[in-house]
């Protein structure tokens, strides 16, 4: 596959009662990207899709993206120039580094100028905004890996948003056809604004534990179907 094209997609919707997330919501979100080119380049095409209904009203989303990523044994890098379909282009701009320091630390970061990750009922008054973002990795053995990160949003309605996240990821059991990894984290936000029309606390918290399963059903040279249970 590293020399093939590759096409990443995922998607996912939801039905609820608040007010915030909207009575019905989904987002479907792909890249496909070209073989490499000069060794340690790809181009991508990015698709983005979102929607949602707020009080019998319907919110559409939808993204273009072209961009070319950069991927070498300890740096890496990627820039991507986004636009909206007619009447309103809403252009956005993001640019990803990364660098590998040794065969335990690695660190990242990330400007995304008129961001996608944005709450989509924001939309509706014209919400706008962007994010900085930094990541700090370490591998201590095969099996252990934590990361930290830390995120700044700022609106264009005068809210600015930081979040905090940490994760521990360890490997419970790996063999041949089976990959079984446990992940721990830990977030944290806070905001200098409240009572916005979209979905934001002043300050929040959350843990998770998540399990990850990996099944190879079938392996024949490049080509792997695996099943996944999380």
């Amino acid at each position: 596959s590293k020399h093939l094209w590759w096409l990443h997609s995922e998607g996912r919707s939801g039905r609820g009662d608040g007010r915030f997330l909207g009575s019905t919501h989904a987002h479907f979100d792909s890249k496909l990207f070209t073989p490499p080119f000069k060794h340690w380049h790809r181009g991508f095409f990015h698709h983005l899709y979102q929607t949602a209904t707020f009080e019998k009203r319907v919110v559409d989303r939808h993204r273009f993206g072209i961009g070319l990523s950069y991927d070498r044994v300890r740096f890496g890098s990627e820039i991507e120039v986004l636009r909206n379909p007619e009447p309103d282009p809403d252009y956005g701009f993001r640019w990803l580094t990364s660098y590998r320091f040794d065969d335990y630390w690695h660190a990242s970061a990330e400007f995304f100028y008129n961001a996608d990750d944005l709450p989509i009922k924001g939309r509706v008054v014209g919400l706008r905004g962007s994010y900085l973002s930094f990541n700090l990795g370490i591998r201590t053995s095969d099996l252990d890996s934590y990361r930290l990160s830390l995120t700044h949003y700022y609106f264009n309605d005068g809210n600015r948003k930081w979040s905090l996240g940490l994760n521990w990821d360890h490997q419970l059991y790996i063999d041949h056809r089976f990959w079984l990894s446990n992940r721990i984290s830990l977030y944290a936000s806070t905001s200098n604004r409240r009572e916005r029309y979209y979905f934001n606390p002043k300050s929040d918290m959350s843990a998770e534990n998540r399990v990850d399963l990996r099944h190879t059903i079938h392996r024949r040279y490049d080509f792997k179907f695996i099943q996944r249970f999380v």
